[in-house]
């Protein structure tokens, strides 16, 4: 699991995350959403170690990660919403090196496999630099997938995505949970998440202002007549930190 105590992020104008505490189990699937400034992006890069400064505690495995920083590195497969790629390398080369640096040498199989996933096996020998941006955020999405990580968090990276492919991603991370993996998304697609992930968190102002389940959302919606886009708005409006 990860779990974060207490977790407070600062920058010299506004708190960005502020005193979050959840805990992350295996095999669920969970959704995140809030409006742009809610703290999603910090915390997460507080979670994968980006973010080095920081009051409260990030464990990963019952292990602090700010003592053993190869934590995440080893355990968690990270798609960021922004691509940063590089360039002169193909895809193929790119999931190469990848499984090099976390030591998973002569897995051509499943370089083959997470190609054909993202549908990058046509394009998989031209260079990074050609690709456009779609292409670009599957190769994100597959570097993240590649080394069969415990934890994958993707942070608003399904966005774009044609239909084909996210159905397959969608199959895949499904498929993965089921199996024990613990699968973080951040999203502003409410829909997405809404259908797929078991446990969704609603965070404003750097804090958790709501925890659903897929079964408490159709329950509100059924008492209510509104849509989770509805009833999500709402909550934002009624914060009182708004």
């Amino acid at each position: 699991m990860i779990e974060l105590k207490n977790l407070t992020v600062r920058y010299p104008s506004i708190t960005a995350v502020d005193d979050f505490s959840f805990r992350f189990d295996a095999g669920i699937i969970y959704g995140l959403v809030g409006p742009n400034g809610a703290g999603k992006s910090t915390m997460i890069r507080a979670m994968i170690g980006q973010i080095h400064q920081y009051s409260g505690e990030v464990l990963i495995n019952g292990q602090l990660l700010n003592r053993n920083r190869t934590l995440a590195k080893s355990l968690i497969g990270y798609a960021p919403e922004d691509t940063n790629l590089y360039p002169y390398l193909t895809a193929r080369e790119y999931l190469s090196f990848i499984l090099d640096i976390r030591k998973q040498v002569g897995q051509e199989e499943r370089i083959e496999q997470t190609l054909n996933l993202l549908g990058l096996s046509d394009v998989s020998g031209e260079i990074v630099m050609r690709y456009s941006h779609g292409m670009r955020k599957k190769l994100s999405l597959a570097a993240a997938l590649i080394a069969d990580p415990e934890y994958i968090i993707i942070d608003e990276a399904l966005n774009g995505l044609d239909p084909l492919t996210l159905f397959n991603v969608k199959s895949y991370l499904t498929n993965v949970s089921r199996n024990g993996k613990t699968v973080l998304l951040s999203s502003h697609i409410l829909e997405l998440v809404e259908r797929w992930c078991d446990i969704i968190l609603v965070m404003h102002c750097g804090k958790i202002r709501g925890r659903f389940t897929r079964a408490d959302i159709e329950t509100k919606t059924a008492q209510t007549g509104k849509s989770f886009n509805e009833l999500f708005i709402e909550m934002i409006r009624s914060d009182p930190d708004t």
